[in-house]
């Protein structure tokens, strides 16, 4: 699985959002370069793309203008903040990352992962988001528009990499979930051990895999805090203009299909990537119980236990968007009733 990441992450830096990961100077100025050339890429597309809905604007109420411009904007902001943030602040952290996962993966015994599943699923999700694109482009020719690419090329590009950084994220929480798991199996071995033997530190290694993972988390959250707080609002925005506008009478039953599905897609990415991170919780969470449980049944103070469960207790992993809130299911409800809130608004607002 790590070597599937790394493999997403290559071609991720020719989208912008994951770093190029040598260490040659050259290098390091050409990807800041590149980075630069990606942004003013996107603030171009963003400008041209305000002004031709600018017509269109004046035949909606105020409240749904400030809508569709907030989910330009949102998408702006994700594809310009990825790409600062991979390239000029948190490239170090990224190698990091996969610094600790390698390091992880010759001290952890892991279970091999058949990889079949998930190549098949990242490339339905590639085919699909091609296939509501071709469905956009047909409609907007088919009502005697042109010039699609001068006009939505570059922010079809940003969704693109929008998709492809929801497919990072997924491998990223994926691999933190093996490990989590793969831990608490080592732990078990080593807490049986324990019981048999009092061994002298014999859980060094499950406690410096334990800090590793911490360390990554926090680093994941510093390099994805900001990108994914963008994502949230854009995927909440687009909910809420779909529906909205999903069950208009004028609109064709293709029109309709392309907006449901293109919601559908990246509400889906979101609630899988919040899931993903509440599942590795509650695999730490059940390493955590394991120690406790053992604390329990030993009569005497242990200081090796003690050790063991201090240093757990306080490097509980955690997700963390750009600060503001933490990531788990809960995160979900949040989400959603605040769309809903949204949607009421605006429907107070057509009546």
């Amino acid at each position: 699985m790590l070597k599937f990441l790394k493999c997403v992450c290559y071609f991720g830096k020719f989208l912008g959002i994951t770093p190029f990961l040598g260490n040659s100077r050259w290098l390091i100025i050409a990807s800041k370069i590149y980075a630069l050339l990606l942004i003013a890429i996107f603030t171009l597309g963003a400008v041209l793309q305000l002004i031709y809905k600018r017509e269109f604007y004046t035949h909606m109420i105020p409240i749904k203008v400030v809508v569709d411009i907030l989910i330009d904007l949102s998408l702006y902001s994700f594809s310009v903040v990825a790409l600062i943030s991979v390239t000029f602040f948190h490239d170090r952290k990224w190698k990091k990352i996969i610094k600790y996962f390698e390091e992880i993966e010759n001290i952890l015994t892991i279970n091999p992962t058949n990889e079949v599943p998930y190549y098949f699923a990242i490339a339905v999700m590639i085919i699909g988001i091609w296939l509501i694109v071709f469905s956009d482009v047909y409609s907007f020719y088919k009502n005697g528009n042109d010039g699609y690419i001068q006009k939505f090329g570059i922010c079809v590009w940003q969704l693109f990499g929008l998709l492809y950084y929801h497919i990072t994220l997924f491998l990223f929480t994926k691999l933190f979930l093996i490990y989590y798991k793969n831990l608490r199996t080592d732990l078990k071995k080593q807490i049986d051990i324990f019981r048999n033997s009092a061994t002298v530190d014999i859980f060094s290694n499950v406690q410096y895999i334990w800090n590793a993972l911490r360390t990554a988390t926090d680093h994941f959250s510093d390099i994805f805090g900001w990108p994914l707080l963008f994502s949230f609002l854009y995927v909440s925005l687009i909910l809420i203009s779909c529906l909205e506008s999903t069950f208009k009478i004028n609109d064709e039953l293709n029109v309709v299909l392309t907006r449901i599905l293109f919601v559908l897609l990246f509400l889906i990415c979101s609630v899988i990537f919040i899931f993903m991170c509440d599942f590795v919780l509650q695999e730490a969470q059940k390493s955590f119980r394991m120690v406790v449980k053992l604390q329990e049944e030993v009569t005497t103070g242990n200081k090796e236990i003690e050790k063991l469960l201090y240093g757990f207790s306080n490097n509980f992993p955690k997700f963390s968007v750009a600060r503001f809130f933490c990531i788990n299911r809960s995160a979900i409800f949040g989400l959603l009733s605040n769309v809903i809130t949204f949607v009421i608004v605006i429907l107070q607002f057509e009546g």
